[in-house]
């Protein structure tokens, strides 16, 4: 799988779910507006689909707020 970064959609989305996630503000309504504002082509999102994004996205958070490289890949 080749990956291009050039336009950092997939970092640019990642930290825009973190924020909705961190200011309290998380909904599948809200979660697919940030998908769709990143215009993700396939934006069907179920409620278990929202449920599991948003687990996915507390778990990307420690990565954003992780002191070092090392403590970032760390489990």
């Amino acid at each position: 799988m080749q990956f291009n970064h050039d336009n950092m959609t997939g970092t640019a989305l990642s930290v825009a779910l973190v924020n909705l996630d961190g200011a309290g503000d998380w909904s599948r309504d809200a979660a697919l507006g940030v998908l769709l504002d990143h215009h993700v082509r396939r934006a069907d999102l179920t409620d278990g689909a929202a449920h599991e994004l948003r687990t996915w996205t507390r778990a990307l958070r420690r990565v954003f707020e992780a002191g070092s490289p090392t403590s970032a890949a760390t489990p």
